[in-house]
């Protein structure tokens, strides 16, 4: 049985100096998921070995989206990657 990694919130709205930036850049929110999981892909590419010699060989890489859209909305996204 694994453990369960603590959940940490990071906030990716970006600040309105960063936003006048992004606008000459075609920025989307889809960027900033697509770089979360790309980090988590990554993550799992380097610790693969690692990963499954402690959570075994049946061991898959997963990201799960949570999207809600109540108070303002809110993503999370998760992963089982190493740090």
């Amino acid at each position: 049985m694994s453990k369960q990694k603590p959940t940490n919130r990071v906030n990716i709205r970006p600040g309105v100096a960063v936003l006048s930036v992004l606008r000459h850049l075609n920025y989307r929110p889809w960027f900033a998921l697509a770089e979360f999981i790309d980090n988590a892909v990554q993550s799992f590419l380097l610790y693969r070995d690692d990963l499954k010699r402690t959570e075994g060989e049946q061991y898959k890489l997963r990201v799960d989206i949570d999207i809600n859209p109540t108070d303002g909305g809110r993503i999370s996204i998760r992963d089982n990657a190493c740090e």
